[in-house]
């Protein structure tokens, strides 16, 4: 963790006419976390002890004590969040992070914290859950002006009661929310309370899902509940942090959901009490024992639970598509198709055709398959047994005997003592003698007329073996699509393909052989070309040299406006469209494209990246022709 200062020069005067002069001068210096790790439990160094939580994937904030008052110093910024090694986010977060930094006080204690919006547009801070003056509840219109850009607003009162809570925005909160904009408070109590245990291990982690298709960076806002990042903390499985324990200890676990549905957290090995909620402790009498608790949208749920049981126990989200990768949840189901005989001539139509899911899905947890950038398998993990065959919300509670107190280290996997394992079974097959039947299935008098599926037989003719192959082409061109072996991964004019010259309005196909000038044009992460207009005379081929200096794909397509914007509705229809033309350079990060082009006819016109999010974040740049003197 470093810091920084952002209040030097022109910004001070911008604060200041937010901020009081007294308040100015006691400015406290905002930390800034760049880790995507779990950080050590923080502490207190001043003002009133307590026992820390530990953030899984995350990190408490510090402050600073002036005259009694415990100051904190949140800046509301965009951020880029490692989600999983390999795929980051562009989020909306606090302090360098999504979620934001935890904020533990101690009952009693008078909180002031500063925020500061560095975001493009206006922002507030609800205090979920918080008992305080209407003033600082943060409401955008109903309790205060919205915070606008550059400006630093105070907030100021009391933590009355212990308990778990979170903050967020209450200013264009579909938005905000849905880039990553959150956080937890935590209120110890300030004395020994009849509903609060001590707990040796104390962690706290947000619920939070994102909709971010492959390839790109920026979350669709707009997705209600179809999404296909689910994280604890902003972070999945297997990058989430487990949770550790010396055998004997009592933990306490506390969950925050601010995503767009409920989450049911299931615990292994171990039963649990809900100990606490929003509302504060739970009394013991309104206490009962579970495995599950379901955690229901801008809910909080704390549990407490005796760690007795050593061993590596999952916790996770009982939805099963929730302890997912990213996966598209359009693709067909494939059980129970026969695909004997049929594979080869797929493969004349979709080459990378593979048999896949037939047997269900579990072969996809071995397999290594291709990915598009930036993005995570849809099933991952590996414990020592094999491919745990999970993502998402998905992470373990260690327990150890031999576990010191207050040491947070992963102690690896658990060597289960002999004869404590499932094992196969080599003995004779086990028998299973049924009655004979009298009648047949489904022909007694008021019988339901079931039956169990008849296995595909081979067709018994060209007709039905085409559409056979039709229909299981389709599939894998869909499951293709899907699995994102299209645009993104396809090669893109191979050197042994003749080049087809079609005369556009924009010009035609060039030969190598001619090009008189080679223009360099860069493409970023930032959805920008460098440079974003050129200028060339009829006649002239040119060598266009795409260079992608981001870390995903890029492209870059010539044409007028009107067939920019059909093209980029297709692709928005179908993002895995795989197109290719002599008058496209698709490239990968770090990599560079070239096209040659010969430019017959004057005019303005355009080239643009067509992959979803990036045309409509104005990756797009202009072309004039001149025209030869006659």
């Amino acid at each position: 963790m470093n810091r920084r200062n952002f209040f030097s020069g022109a910004a001070t005067a911008v604060a200041a006419a937010s901020v009081s002069r007294v308040a100015l001068a006691a400015l406290p210096e905002p930390a800034l976390q760049t880790s995507a790790d779990t950080a050590p439990p923080l502490h207190p160094p001043t003002g009133r002890p307590y026992n820390p939580v530990v953030t899984l994937n995350g990190w408490t904030a510090p402050w600073r004590m002036n005259a009694g008052v415990k100051e904190f110093h949140l800046v509301a910024e965009p951020v880029v969040r490692e989600v999983a090694p390999g795929f980051v986010v562009n989020m909306w977060g606090y302090n360098g992070q999504s979620p934001g930094p935890t904020i533990e006080v101690v009952e009693g204690d008078r909180v002031r914290i500063f925020v500061t919006n560095r975001l493009p547009e206006h922002t507030t801070i609800h205090w979920h859950g918080q008992r305080l003056p209407n003033g600082m509840d943060g409401v955008g219109g109903l309790n205060q002006p919205g915070i606008q850009p550059g400006k630093t607003f105070v907030y100021e009162f009391e933590a009355r009661r212990p308990g778990t809570f979170m903050y967020h925005p209450h200013a264009d909160e579909m938005v905000q929310m849905a880039m990553g904009m959150m956080g937890l408070w935590i209120t110890h109590p300030k004395a020994a309370h009849p509903h609060i245990a001590k707990a040796q291990r104390d962690y706290a982690f947000l619920l939070n899902a994102f909709d971010v298709e492959p390839g790109s960076l920026t979350p669709k806002v707009n997705t209600m509940l179809d999404h296909n990042i689910w994280c604890f903390n902003s972070r999945v499985f297997p990058a989430i942090s487990p949770l550790v324990a010396r055998q004997g200890e009592r933990v306490r676990i506390r969950v925050g959901n601010l995503t767009m549905t409920n989450h049911p957290i299931h615990l292994h090995g171990h039963e649990f009490e809900v100990t606490g909620t929003d509302g504060g402790p739970v009394p013991k009498s309104a206490r009962w024992p579970e495995v599950t608790t379901d955690v229901a949208v801008g809910q909080m749920r704390q549990v407490d639970f005796i760690a007795d049981e050593p061993g590596d126990w999952a916790l996770h989200c009982h939805k099963s598509h929730h302890t997912m990768g990213a996966m598209g949840h359009s693709v067909p189901t494939m059980i129970g198709v026969d695909h004997r005989g049929l594979v080869g001539k797929i493969q004349k139509i979709v080459p990378d055709y593979m048999v896949m899911g037939e047997r269900g899905m579990a072969d996809m947890g071995a397999m290594e398959m291709p990915l598009p950038d930036n993005t995570f398998p849809m099933m991952t993990g590996t414990g020592p047994f094999g491919p745990l065959e999970m993502g998402g919300m998905f992470t373990t509670l260690k327990v150890r005997a031999d576990q010191r107190a207050g040491d947070y280290r992963d102690p690896g996997d658990f060597k289960q003592p002999p004869g404590t394992q499932a094992y196969e079974w080599t003995g004779a097959p086990a028998s299973t003698p049924r009655p004979a039947r009298t009648d047949t299935p489904g022909t007694a008098p008021g019988a339901a007329n079931a039956r169990k599926p008849a296995a595909i037989e081979p067709a018994p003719n060209e007709d039905f073996t085409m559409k056979t192959i039709k229909f299981i082409a389709a599939c894998a061109l869909f499951i293709s699509a899907n699995a994102s072996f299209g645009h993104e991964t396809m090669p893109h004019h191979a050197a042994s393909a003749a080049v087809v010259k079609e005369q556009k309005d924009w010009g035609i196909a060039g030969d190598a052989a001619a090009v008189g000038r080679t223009i360099t044009i860069r493409m970023g992460d930032d959805m920008r070309f460098s440079p974003s207009h050129i200028e060339v005379q009829e006649g002239d081929t040119v060598r266009l040299r795409a260079q992608n200096k981001g870390k995903v794909l890029h492209e870059i397509v010539l044409g007028t406006q009107a067939e920019l914007d059909q093209h980029a509705q297709m692709m928005q229809k179908f993002p895995d469209m795989e197109h290719d033309a002599p008058y496209m350079a698709h490239v990968r990060a770090g990599q560079r494209g070239d096209i040659v082009w010969h430019f017959n006819r004057p005019g303005t016109f355009d080239f643009a990246c067509l992959i979803p999010g990036h045309y409509a974040a104005g990756m797009t740049g202009t072309i004039t022709v001149r025209p030869r003197s006659r």
